[in-house]
């Protein structure tokens, strides 16, 4: 007797596991050093994609702000970025502006950022994200956003 699942089983797991994937934490492995990433879950029109990497002796945080929906264009907006070590202690807090670099791939539009960690986190330290649709000031990359959402429960 073979068992199958039905449509809406399946529909139902696969989408619990797209809302959650937003918020998994992804291990830095040997391009973090020891340090996580953590993505915090995004507006329901945009989703943030991040990765760390390892140069020149610092880390980076490098991923882009995506629109989920084609007619949504993303609006000018930061992501917030809070360091926290193993403590749950915050070591650092700041956010950096997305763009101004708008790429289009396959009919889908996302602005991309960067950064360089101001100081290397030690090991077991979690970089925490948040999108943040708020505008942040129009000169310089970095600054430090009064309502940093990577320091609370989720980003907008």
């Amino acid at each position: 007797m073979q068992r199958g699942y039905s449509a809406p089983v399946l529909g139902a797991v696969l989408i619990a596991v797209l809302a959650a994937g937003c918020a998994l934490s992804r291990a830095g492995g040997p391009n973090g050093a020891g340090v996580s990433l953590e993505v915090l879950p995004c507006s329901g029109r945009y989703a943030l994609d991040a990765w760390l990497r390892e140069a020149n002796g610092s880390l980076e945080v490098h991923g882009h702000v995506k629109q989920l929906l084609r007619s949504d264009p993303v609006r000018p907006g930061h992501v917030d970025v809070a360091v926290v070590g193993r403590d749950g202690a915050v070591l650092e807090d700041f956010s950096v502006r997305y763009g101004p670099e708008y790429v289009s791939r396959k009919g889908r539009h996302y602005y991309a950022f960067s950064v360089r960690l101001p100081s290397r986190p030690p090991e077991g330290s979690t970089v925490r994200l948040a999108c943040h649709e708020a505008r942040g000031p129009d000169s310089g990359a970095l600054f430090r956003c009064a309502e940093n959402l990577a320091l609370g429960a989720g980003g907008v």
